[in-house]
Order: C-alpha cells, then structure tokens, then sequence
C-alpha cells in the first residue's frame, strides 16, 4: 500500500494482525463549529423610586407606575428600594443602588 492510500479505517493503532510499515497516516476528524447561544438578558437599571400612595420609578429613564410595560418587561410592584418586573415570564426583583 502507497502511504498516500492511508484511510481513516486503516490508520487505527497498530496492531499485531497488521504489520507497521513506518508511514505516518493523517486522520481527518471533522469538527462542529459549536456556537453557544445566549440569550441575552435585558438590562434593567432602576433610576430612582419615587414611593408616595402611588408609586412610581424610573427605570432605563423611563418614568413608570405599576402595570407599565418597560421594554420586554411589565413592572409588577415598586417598593421603597426595589421594582418588581416580569421578564420572559418570570418576577425578577431589580434593587436600587
């Protein structure tokens, strides 16, 4: 066999069945172009609360009172420190900082 022929069923280790001529074989693996995708979360900055018998916040600097949509979210509660959003469907409490 011309070293040249080596296949990728035949470049296996050596065994004692089949003699080892010295040729070097090159296997050809193929590889998967693996991309992870993320998705990417929305960011959600709280501004400032405003916490009177009606509150309000201001996220992303956008003035908003309970039930207001803000981007992909819908503002659930306001505390005196935090905002309470449904994102994607699930509550996520955002603190002010």
């Amino acid at each position: 066999m011309h070293p040249a022929e080596v296949t990728a069923a035949n470049a296996q280790a050596p065994s004692a069945a089949r003699p080892s001529d010295g040729a070097v074989a090159a296997v050809s693996v193929p590889t998967a172009n693996i991309v992870l995708e993320r998705k990417a979360q929305p960011d959600f900055r709280i501004n400032g609360i405003i916490y009177t018998s009606h509150p309000s916040a201001i996220v992303n600097g956008q003035m908003v009172v309970v039930g207001d949509q803000v981007g992909n979210a819908t503002v659930l509660a306001i505390a005196q420190t935090s905002v309470t959003l449904q994102v994607n469907g699930q509550r996520k409490i955002y603190e002010l900082k």
